[in-house]
């Protein structure tokens, strides 16, 4: 009478081995869901203000300072009493809550500093790339004093690259001070802008006059 064995275990593994390519599966499959929610976390928006709820900052600066390079920051809108100072490639974007619109940067309650060389800016782009500045008005008007030394920027990008769209920047109009400024090395493209000053020095050569 013929007996009947047991079939062996598929390619030869024990279910010792088995538990531990599953276990190895399912390992894997959790470094998958958690990657791919770390990759959402970090492309989250950043906001300025209370009008979207996101990972809200009560001023700007915070939101550039704790934001990752490639980040978003979406400002409410609102009056921002700062200066800021970018260092790193990220869009900063205002936006329109309610039918709502209009972002404007002011100088602070002691006026403007000196942040770069011999620029007091309202807002400042140094040293990186890939920055896209959109929908601000940026007004350094009224800081005193307002076009002596230091000289008083509304926009500079100093040795960085990025674009300016539909932005409005100006401050008092007189031979040292402008609305926006490109100088050291970079290439920035502007569109739909209205500043009242443009100060280009970033090819050696300088060009200065309004731009509407």
């Amino acid at each position: 009478m013929l007996g009947h064995s047991k079939a062996a275990p598929e390619h030869g593994d024990s279910p010792t081995k088995r538990l531990v390519v599953a276990k190895a599966r399912i390992s894997g499959m959790i470094l998958v869901v958690a990657l791919v929610s770390l990759s959402t976390s970090a492309a989250k928006a950043q906001v300025v203000g209370r009008c979207i709820a996101e990972t809200q900052y009560s001023t700007i600066q915070a939101a550039v300072n704790a934001a990752q390079s490639g980040s978003v920051i979406k400002v409410c809108p609102g009056d921002y009493s700062e200066q800021v100072v970018i260092e790193k490639p990220l869009t900063l974007e205002g936006i329109t809550s309610q039918g709502v619109e209009g972002v404007l940067i002011v100088h602070p309650a002691n006026g403007l500093v000196v942040n770069d060389s011999t620029w007091a800016a309202q807002l400042l782009v140094k040293n990186t790339s890939g920055v896209m500045i959109s929908n601000l008005i940026v007004d350094a008007a009224g800081n005193p004093p307002a076009c002596t030394s230091p000289a008083v920027i509304g926009i500079v990008f100093h040795n960085a690259s990025g674009t300016v769209n539909n932005v409005v920047s100006g401050n008092a109009i007189t031979e040292t001070c402008a609305g926006i400024l490109t100088t050291g090395t970079g290439s920035n493209e502007l569109s739909g802008n209205a500043f009242n000053a443009l100060y280009v020095s970033t090819l050696n050569a300088t060009t200065c006059g309004p731009i509407f």
